[in-house]
């Protein structure tokens, strides 16, 4: 690994490169390159490391990785007011965290292990707990980490202490970029689990979910078909254009570019610029197959599982009346919201009184 530092002008910069090179990492015909930087803000206070990877492969291709993670070494800064109050958001949320996990936890002592978690929404919400949980324990094991705790811009200018600097830098973006991916979990699992308890409020706003459901056994048989298909244009277009299309030059990049196909991404052109005779004929093959006939079986899917949850909606609002959503989410919230202040407040008399 070579670091070089800017402020040390032309002569450094060229030394450098002649030092890559004669390390071979400049070799055109297999090798990789990595551009690593971090570059610092003043202005909104935030560091940015940039990686930029190159790789050549044994057909001739050369591929571009970019990687760009961000982060902000004064966010556990409490003597500044704005961190001071996420700080307290931060802790809050650890609180509230607690108090759901306690709730958990009396749910399966009053219910038992297993019929606990075969409620709906039990495993949703003990799931959504447990990555919240991963989140606040990796908050503070980042916060535990050398440059937030005594970070100085003189380390890396200082040829001694440079690369060890730089290095627990990266280490800070590469731990802030796995705690982004938990958090973007963690959204996900509560935006689900929001909208499964809002689709039992009414009949009508659980619909689309009625559907899938019903659809289910369709939609797998469906899916087996339709990976069978996939899987075979995907290594035809990766044996027959690999070579010559960048963008089919690995199963991965066949992959993406069979759904982006789908999506509308007319790659005639550069497929029969590889082969002209090969080119044409699976171009409209797959439209044909995929984009006329699949898609529109999809479609009936949905339709003949959309007809049998209307009539089931249609049977049931000439038996009984389903009340306004917003008038049950009131009632849910006055009902727990009172019963918890008579039961806690309860408890509180008695042992006041003893």
């Amino acid at each position: 690994t070579l670091f070089f530092d800017p402020m040390e002008g032309q002569a450094a910069y060229d030394a450098l490169l002649k030092k890559m090179q004669d390390l071979g990492l400049f070799d055109m015909l297999l090798g990789t390159c990595t551009l690593d930087m971090i570059v610092y803000n003043a202005n909104v206070e935030m560091f940015l490391q940039y990686v930029q990877s190159f790789a050549f492969d044994f057909s001739g291709h050369i591929q571009m990785f970019n990687d760009a993670r961000s982060f902000n070494l004064n966010v556990f800064n409490t003597s500044v007011g704005k961190y001071l109050t996420f700080y307290i958001m931060r802790v809050t949320c650890v609180v509230m965290l607690m108090i759901f996990l306690l709730l958990e936890f009396r749910r399966m002592w009053d219910l038992g292990f297993f019929a606990h978690f075969r409620q709906q929404g039990a495993v949703t919400d003990m799931v959504s707990i447990s990555v919240s949980l991963g989140v606040f324990i990796s908050y503070w094991i980042v916060e535990q980490m050398p440059p937030f705790k005594n970070f100085k811009f003189e380390s890396l200018q200082n040829v001694n202490t440079r690369a060890d600097t730089y290095v627990s830098l990266c280490d800070v973006a590469r731990s802030l970029q796995i705690q982004g991916l938990f958090i973007a979990l963690n959204l996900l699992v509560v935006s689900l689990r929001t909208v499964s308890l809002v689709s039992g409020l009414h009949s009508n706003l659980g619909l689309i979910l009625n559907v899938i459901g019903v659809s289910a056994p369709n939609f797998a048989a469906f899916m087996v078909l339709f990976g069978m298909l996939q899987i075979g244009f995907v290594l035809t277009s990766f044996f027959a254009f690999g070579p010559g299309y960048s963008e089919m030059s690995d199963i991965g990049l066949c992959i993406y570019k069979s759904f982006s196909m789908l999506s509308g991404d007319m790659i005639f052109a550069d497929i029969s610029r590889v082969d002209n005779i090969l080119g044409p004929i699976y171009f409209f093959s797959f439209y044909i197959l995929f984009y006329l006939v699949l898609i529109n079986i999809f479609v009936t899917l949905l339709m003949s599982g959309y007809d049998i949850v209307d009539y089931q909606l249609q049977k049931k609002g000439q038996n009984e009346i389903e009340k306004n959503p917003i008038v049950l989410i009131f009632e849910e919230l006055k009902a727990d919201v009172i019963g918890n202040i008579l039961r806690y407040g309860s408890t509180v008399i008695k042992y006041a009184r003893i």
